[in-house]
């Protein structure tokens, strides 16, 4: 709740004229004893007229920042405190977007930026985006009406001292072993925004007979604690036409 006692307010404000006047006074004698020591200005008026001049400068600078703080400060005390997080998770989502030189949202895409694992990327407007309570599923975007989507998966991998080729090949065999009669079509080691990571091509059948093609591309960040995941899925016929789609998508990825 706020303070609003007006005797305490005085108090304060008293207090924080004090502070700054005496701060713009320890900055005029500095430009005065400076203006002084210059072989250029011998006469002590001039000296002490810029002295004087300075010390105004600063005083306005100074009350000025400090009044433009305090009142931000009651604009937010003014908030609820749903729209005190709401503006706290505005910031942290504008840090975030700013820690990415280059992430830019192409037009007719969303993006999703994840606080907790500090990555982001974009998938097409029309999209809807759901987020997973699964422990390693973080979440995904897929397209209602073809079911074309992309899931996120991440993994704790601090513990693990195999090398990345390693990890990357035991993560498909996992796939792999989870859909009978699958194919690999290809493999491949890739750079993938600066980082070494591997992109693979999955098809398999349904228990329902649905021929899929599951898209996928793996990467860690720099320090190696994190296994990304991203998953693209469509039918095996539409692969090639959602290809193209994917790897848009795939190119907003940012760690």
């Amino acid at each position: 709740m706020l303070n609003t006692n007006p005797s305490k307010e005085r108090r304060d404000f008293l207090v924080v004229v004090g502070i700054l006047f005496t701060l713009s006074l320890i900055g005029a004698v500095v430009f005065f004893y400076g203006l002084d020591s210059l072989a250029q200005i011998q006469n002590k008026f001039i000296s002490l007229g810029g002295a004087i001049a300075g010390f105004v400068v600063i005083f306005i600078l100074l009350r000025s920042t400090y009044f433009r703080v305090t009142s931000t400060e009651r604009e937010f005390g003014k908030l609820s405190a749903n729209e005190k997080v709401r503006n706290l998770e505005k910031q942290i989502e504008d840090l975030l977007i700013n820690k990415f030189d280059d992430f830019n949202i192409p037009q007719g895409y969303k993006a999703e930026i994840s606080k907790e694992f500090r990555f982001g990327f974009c998938y097409p407007e029309d999209w809807g985006f759901s987020r997973f309570s699964e422990l390693k599923l973080y979440g995904g975007a897929v397209d209602e009406k073809s079911g074309n989507n992309i899931v996120i998966a991440i993994s704790d991998i601090t513990d693990q001292e195999k090398e990345l080729d390693e990890i990357y090949k035991a993560e498909l065999e996992l796939q792999s072993d989870l859909f009978p009669k699958a194919q690999v079509i290809f493999r491949e080691n890739i750079l993938f925004h600066g980082l070494p990571a591997s992109k693979h091509l999955l098809n398999y059948e349904t228990n329902s007979g649905l021929a899929i093609s599951l898209y996928q591309i793996m990467v860690t960040d720099k320090k190696k604690q994190n296994l990304y995941v991203l998953s693209f899925t469509t039918s095996q016929g539409d692969f090639n036409s959602m290809r193209g789609v994917f790897d848009n998508i795939a190119g907003t990825f940012r760690l």
